[in-house]
This record gives C-alpha cells, structure tokens and sequence, in this order.
C-alpha cells in the first residue's frame, strides 16, 4: 500500500515540475510584453516557481528513485531511456530558472524559451510512454 502511495505522490509532484517548465515560459513571455517589461509580476513569476517548480523537482527526482531501486528496475533499458529524459528535463528547468533569475531585472524573454513549452510536454510524454509501455528490456 505504502508503494501505490508513493508512486500517486510521484505523478502529483511530476505534473506539477512540468506544469512550472510548461507555463513559465508562456507567462513570462507575456509579462514581458507588458509596458515596462512587466518587472514585479515577472518577480512573483520567479518566486513561485521556484517555490513550487524546484520543490517539484527535488520529489520527483527523490520518489523516482525510490520507487525504481524499490521496484529493482534500475538494471531495465526502459528506465534507463527514462532517466535520461527525466535528465533533459532537469537541465530544461536549470534553463527556464536562470531565464527567470535573469528575466527579472532585463525584462527579456529569449524566443526559445517558449519552444521549451513543447520540449517539456514532450518530454514527459515519452517519460510516460516508457513507464506505461516498458518497451525497451
């Protein structure tokens, strides 16, 4: 029981990691289009995300870990493909925070950044599909 518990925790932290990823740079992208480069709401933006986003991250990175060594699945192919998307992820938030910490005083939003919307989205789908498929030995 305690196992189910954790892994629903696992996906509650993970939509919310990706929710951060997704929407930053969208929101920031509009603030920024605002007169005077929208400076205090990017600064609440920042805060929040790193007040939900991080945590998020540290979770998943923390339950996923878990519940792979407690499931004895670390020696699958399947996991490792996932990882290193769940990686690719981690360096996108590492993007998306410095963007942020940045942003906040240039009141800037480089164009890519919003490609890091579908990035993530994508990401996490081909996360999904390894977990739920298991295609790979």
């Amino acid at each position: 029981m305690t196992y189910l518990w954790i892994k629903a925790l696992h996906v509650v932290v993970v939509v919310a990691w990706t929710a951060g990823i997704a929407l930053a740079p969208v929101l920031g992208a509009r603030l920024a289009r605002l007169p005077g480069g929208g400076g205090e709401a990017l600064g609440v933006l920042r805060r929040v995300f790193h007040l939900l986003a991080s945590p998020a991250l540290a979770l998943t990175w923390a339950l996923g870990l878990y519940l792979s060594v407690s499931g004895g699945w670390m020696r699958f192919g399947w996991l490792v493909a996932k990882m290193g998307l769940v990686l690719v992820l981690t360096l996108l938030h590492g993007a998306v925070s410095g963007w942020l910490r940045r942003g906040e005083t240039l009141g800037e939003v480089p164009a890519r950044m919003g490609v890091g919307t579908l990035v993530a989205l994508g990401l996490v789908a081909g996360a999904a599909l390894l977990v739920v498929l298991k295609p790979v030995a």
